[in-house]
């Protein structure tokens, strides 16, 4: 079958907006994991009984899944089809959430699993990048599976913290059950598979562009900078709301608000596309990070100051990050740099909760930040060049 009569077959437009929502709809089950992160690390705390740094361990061997099952969609990505991948990566998460909610284990038979869960979810997220980054605007592409994330992270944030008193851990594995099954159904928005791909590609590839190891390397350092001091931070930001002595309920509400803000910072970028390049929007988000962060440093600890730090942070995230992702996929118009991207992504989000708890530890949330914003600033300076290159050979 062509790719001519694939698209004829499902009827949908491989650029238009209905087929990259579904696609980022698609993507979710290997972020979900990130989107919930807080409140995730929070239970695995409470429900389980262990410390910060072993709850940290446990949701980076989680998110360590994730970027391997990416790892295998990069490596396999000529010889696989995207909706097999999707197909495994679905079965196998299911298998895993179904084996954590019904069968007592050891915390290393319990990692083992959370490992495997995470390795089909990331081969479902490796799927769904791959196309949106073969589109004729993949930052546009990029800044919508951002909103979705968080669109249902604010969601989530406002509907779990009362499901998690009544269930505990139950309502994670549900959760994680319930994306694999969206996951699979909106498989079949994957319109090109792997063996089409180049009709895909409707202008030739550069060769100097996609072996400019140089630019690679920065990109792909830049995201995993931003991405450890991100979720990093992320993953205890509910816990430092607690050592501010606001209470569950606040914190959650105050999520579900930061979060929510995610949301208009991402459609931005759906908005303006490259029309101010990438370098101006990645030097304006980084910063707004920087600013986001500085606020926990205040010594007035209030729910408005909380919030307010919150709404900064997740809206320059949802903006910065796109345009990160657009840089790699100009390297490379076959996708194949901006999967191995997000593979980085994945394993900085691995590492970052990892990183920041012992980081944390008896030394406070201050220490944390201030790495968070170090972070930040060695992103920019990465990949500020690299974007500024582009933007010129684009005029």
């Amino acid at each position: 079958m062509s790719y001519s009569d694939n698209n004829n077959t499902v009827g949908m437009n491989p650029n238009g907006v209905v087929a990259v929502v579904i696609v980022c709809f698609v993507g979710m089950l290997g972020l979900m994991p990130l989107a919930i992160l807080p409140l995730f690390v929070g239970s695995l705390i409470d429900d389980l009984g262990i410390s910060p740094e072993a709850a940290g361990a446990l949701v980076s061997v989680n998110l360590l899944g994730n970027a391997l099952g990416v790892l295998v969609v990069s490596i396999l990505l000529r010889s696989v089809g995207l909706r097999q991948f999707v197909y495994v990566g679905v079965l196998l998460a299911i298998a895993a959430e179904l084996v954590s909610l019904y069968l007592e284990c050891s915390y290393a038979i319990f990692s083992c699993i959370r490992l495997l869960s995470g390795i089909g979810g990331g081969l479902v997220t490796g799927a769904a990048v791959n196309w949106i980054a073969t589109r004729a605007n993949p930052d546009r592409g990029f800044g919508l599976l951002i909103c979705n994330q968080f669109f249902l992270s604010a969601l989530l944030f406002y509907i779990l913290p009362n499901t998690i008193m009544q269930y505990g851990l139950e309502a994670f594995y549900w959760l994680f059950i319930v994306t694999s099954v969206v996951s699979g159904m909106g498989s079949f928005s994957l319109l090109a598979d792997q063996q089409n791909l180049e009709s895909e590609v409707t202008e030739p590839v550069d060769d100097k562009v996609v072996m400019d190891k140089i630019s690679i390397g920065k990109a792909l350092l830049a995201i995993a900078l931003f991405e450890i001091a991100a979720s990093g931070i992320w993953a205890f930001v509910e816990r430092m709301g607690l050592d501010w002595n606001l209470t569950l309920e606040a914190i959650g509400n105050a999520l579900s608000i930061g979060t929510l803000f995610g949301i208009p910072g991402s459609l931005l970028v759906v908005y303006l596309g490259i029309r101010w390049g990438r370098g101006l929007p990645i030097l304006c988000g980084a910063m707004s990070c920087v600013l986001g962060l500085a606020i926990f440093l205040s010594e007035i600890q209030t729910l408005w100051i909380y919030v307010l730090g919150l709404i900064i942070f997740n809206a320059a995230w949802s903006f910065t990050i796109p345009y990160i992702q657009g840089v790699q996929a100009a390297l490379d118009p076959e996708g194949r740099i901006a999967v191995v991207g997000m593979f980085v992504v994945l394993l900085a989000i691995a590492l970052g909760p990892f990183v920041f708890g012992f980081l944390i530890g008896d030394r406070g949330y201050s220490i944390a930040i201030i790495f968070a914003c170090v972070l930040l600033v060695g992103c920019l300076l990465s990949i500020f060049d690299v974007a500024r290159r582009q933007d010129q050979h684009s005029l």
